[in-house]
């Protein structure tokens, strides 16, 4: 199994690295640096983005490579070849960057859009060897090269809703688009990492089995309303933050209350789970449910009472994104372990 224990550890350094990437766009999103970049894939033209505004302003006698950018008179220009400069300023040798007319440096927010950008090449990659690791897979083998590949299209897809994050001059419905493609990249990898798992398992009953859909199902509509109500907070950003939740709606309410209905399944499951053994993967997984939900609670509670502070939404956003991973653990779980139940039988 020498060969499946690298897939698996390629599986959970992707998941963390899925994890972390959520985690930066939150704070992009919160320190208002998605436009930090104004262009993809590179940063004001370059691979590595100009960290201080006099490498944005045109000199004479020098080199510039094709689509780097200058500010000249309020606008943003992008060179159109590679060429040297003369001494006197040629309109000919640039263009104006017209995807949109955002045109502001900030060195903070390029760090951070840059951040982001880079973890999720370093995303891009870690799938990339899982899919490598995958073809030489001993068990699951099919599986585990058709998930790799499918979380390899999600990221790809949710690069180029990025894209469109930076050309939309964030817009508040491209910005969900894109959360949700990475909610999605998150289960995929969660059902690859549930297929490959040696831990010990137990016999599940017909509650428990209930209990854990219903909750991975609830989740993912406490999930869909989470990513509304944060479009909704992202069309207040010209008012005052004591009045976004009051602005918010029927949304605000239905996110806030039903998350109690999710807590008190949780404890249902504890009911079920409190006697099985604390090696087993229901529980080791179970166990982390248990905290997220407090965590999200009181997360919640603290943007509902107090006016959706800054530093509350990043940690909302990341404790949300781990509680996804490990209810779709226990999600797949319960689903592998049925066909694997039903393909015993056929057997008999």
């Amino acid at each position: 199994m020498a060969i499946n224990l690298g897939y698996n550890r390629l599986t959970k350094i992707t998941i963390f690295l899925s994890i972390f990437v959520v985690f930066a766009g939150s704070m992009v999103k919160v320190t208002g640096s998605g436009m930090g970049c104004p262009d993809w894939p590179k940063c004001f033209g370059y691979y590595i983005p100009p960290f201080d505004e006099s490498q944005l302003i045109w000199k004479p006698n020098f080199q510039y490579y094709s689509g780097e950018m200058i500010f000249w008179k309020g606008d943003l220009l992008k060179a159109n070849d590679d060429f040297s400069s003369e001494m006197l300023f040629n309109l000919n040798n640039w263009s104006i960057y017209d995807k949109h007319d955002y045109h502001v440096y900030n060195p903070i927010h390029t760090i951070i859009e840059y951040v982001n950008r880079l973890v999720s090449v370093l995303l891009g990659l870690s799938v990339i060897l899982m899919i490598l690791f995958s073809f030489k897979s001993i068990k699951n083998r099919k599986s585990n090269i058709l998930f790799s590949f499918l979380a390899l299209l999600l990221i790809g897809f949710n690069a180029w809703l990025g894209k469109l994050v930076v050309e939309g001059v964030l817009d508040p419905g491209d910005i969900s688009s894109h959360m949700l493609a990475a909610f999605a990249l998150i289960m995929a990898l969660s059902f690859t990492h549930s297929q490959n798992s040696h831990s010990q398992s137990f016999m599940y009953s017909r509650n428990y089995k209930l209990l854990q859909i219903g909750c991975f199902i609830y989740l993912l509509y406490q999930l869909f309303i989470g990513v509304l109500l944060r479009q909704t907070f992202d069309t207040y950003s010209d008012i005052s933050r004591e009045l976004w939740v009051e602005n918010a709606g029927i949304n605000f309410l239905l996110h806030r209350s039903s998350s109690l209905l999710y807590a008190g399944a949780v404890i249902f499951i504890y009911m079920i789970l409190k006697n099985v053994s604390k090696k087993s993967f229901e529980w080791r997984n179970f166990r982390w449910i248990i905290v997220l939900t407090i965590a999200e609670i009181i997360s919640g509670a603290v943007m509902g009472y107090l006016e959706v502070p800054k530093f509350a939404q990043p940690f909302h956003v990341i404790v949300s994104s781990i509680l996804l991973l490990v209810q779709a653990n226990l999600f797949f779980k319960i689903i592998l372990k049925s066909k694997q139940n039903g393909r015993e039988l056929e057997r008999i």
